[in-house]
């Protein structure tokens, strides 16, 4: 080979190395992520389904939730703010006058359900009985599980508010209301919680939650532990009015609740001792709509063996260390008759994670 060639033949090899070179280079950039890049990805992630990151860390669930409390307003009567006490003073009148009669027309109908939505289930006695029947008037079923639009009058909508859950109103700026929506699936969810409330007679189970925190009726997640639970479904138990009227708020503004596995098992495991295998199921079924289950992630075998041995957690059973340790690590208020875990969640936790005194 001629030194013409060898120079040549040189210089195609270079040539051959800086491509390989710039082509491994360009193939490390586009593998490499920079850190604002999964920083996106992850909120991208968790407004997609926040719930998977739960799973994952609830701590970063927690951090996530606190970023996106802007956009989670809570959702609020469209009356609110415009309804002078003396105007739902008379609104009530109106209504006790529409529902004291022997028989309701259509017109008579949309003016309560217009006067119900104006005041709300706060000061209306019997506020979802009365909806049930104005609704009869009109030929809706507000307990049918089918998604359903009926017209009410042509208008432009301003402004819609959920009445109950799966039960929406709009209105125009009058407060004349325009049409009524109704969702099978939340529906469904709403009759799910209703159907669990004092279902069974179980003794006096749990404690009288007289002073501690429970969460207050719009935080958006709770964390429930098997004593709350038992306290819903048991109308002996001693908390069970003040729980039951709490965990039907929360369900109806579309609170997400939490509960560890091990809480939900100390609970089917306590229930399953007195009734039948039929009611347990049918509870079970009716709770796998209503509550997401937690597995313990993969750090919290170890930290749950601490927080069994600390100050403020020794003595408390299983399930209700389980509950404690998410709500402390997911930042959340806890929905629970033991006050045991509510005053160690105080302690090892300073602000009141959403929680109003009681």
């Amino acid at each position: 080979m001629s030194t013409k060639e060898r120079s040549n033949d040189k210089q195609k090899k270079d040539v051959i190395k800086k491509e390989v070179k710039k082509r491994k280079r360009t193939k490390s950039n586009k593998l490499s992520l920079k850190p604002g890049t999964i920083v996106r990805l992850v909120r991208e992630a968790y407004l997609r389904d926040p719930l998977k990151i739960m799973d994952i860390s609830p701590e970063l669930f927690h951090v996530l939730t606190e970023k996106n409390k802007a956009s989670q307003n809570i959702r609020k009567s469209y009356f609110e703010n415009y309804v002078t006490e003396r105007e739902k003073e008379d609104f009530m009148h109106q209504v006790d006058s529409i529902f004291s009669r022997k028989t309701m027309n259509k017109e008579n109908a949309i003016k309560a359900l217009e006067l119900l939505a104006a005041v709300g289930p706060e000061w209306i006695p019997d506020f979802k009985s009365k909806l049930i029947l104005a609704g009869k008037a009109l030929g809706i079923d507000f307990e049918d599980e089918k998604d359903l639009k009926h017209p009410i009058r042509r208008a432009k909508v301003a402004y819609r508010a959920e009445i109950l859950r799966g039960v929406t109103f709009s209105f125009d700026w009058k407060g004349h209301l325009i049409e009524i929506c109704l969702v099978g699936k939340e529906i469904q969810i709403r009759k799910s919680a209703e159907s669990l409330v004092g279902r069974f007679v179980l003794g006096k189970t749990g404690t009288v939650v007289g002073d501690g925190y429970l969460p207050d009726p719009n935080v958006r997640k709770v964390v429930i532990d098997s004593s709350g639970l038992l306290s819903i479904v048991n109308r002996d138990a001693p908390s069970h009015k003040k729980l039951s009227s709490l965990f039907l708020k929360l369900v109806n503004n579309h609170c997400i609740l939490f509960c560890p596995f091990e809480s939900m098992l100390g609970f089917i495991s306590f229930i399953s001792k007195r009734l039948a295998k039929s009611d347990v199921c049918a509870v079970l079924e009716c709770l796998k709509t209503l509550v997401r289950i937690i597995n313990t992630y993969p750090d919290g075998q170890e930290e749950i063996l601490n927080l069994s041995l600390s100050n403020e957690c020794f003595g408390l059973e299983m399930s209700s260390l389980y509950a404690v340790l998410l709500a402390v690590k997911s930042r959340l208020p806890i929905l629970s008759a033991d006050t045991a875990a509510i005053k160690a969640i105080q302690k090892l936790v300073p602000e009141k994670l959403g929680e109003v005194r009681i």
